[in-house]
């Protein structure tokens, strides 16, 4: 802008890069995906100094047409509980795994 000094252009690229992440969905269809997904979101986050918080992370799942318990007897919240407790990471910090049929705090 022609009229703004050096410290008004350099104060204004500093905050146009301020933002919250806040309701952040990555829906994906497979687990691979999902890590991918989470992956994109660290490096998005590291390159723009965003900090994410680890505690408000959550991971969850639905397995569809899947039967109420598998031939071991474990339902399909114990299955995914297995595949994505503490495997997401985002930011060097594990998502928290919710199971479908499970509240959810939101606040």
């Amino acid at each position: 802008m022609p009229d703004q000094n050096a410290k008004d252009t350099h104060l204004t690229n500093i905050l146009s890069s301020a933002a919250f992440v806040d309701d952040l969905l990555c829906p994906t269809s497979t687990i691979q995906d999902l890590k991918i997904q989470s992956r994109k979101l660290t490096l998005y986050s590291d390159w723009a100094a965003l900090i994410i918080s680890g505690s408000k992370t959550k991971a969850t799942a639905i397995l569809h047409n899947h039967p109420p318990k598998d031939e071991n007897g474990l339902t399909s919240s114990k299955i995914l509980s297995h595949q994505l407790k503490r495997k997401i990471e985002v930011q060097q910090q594990k998502a928290q795994f919710i199971a479908s049929d499970e509240p959810f705090s939101y606040l």
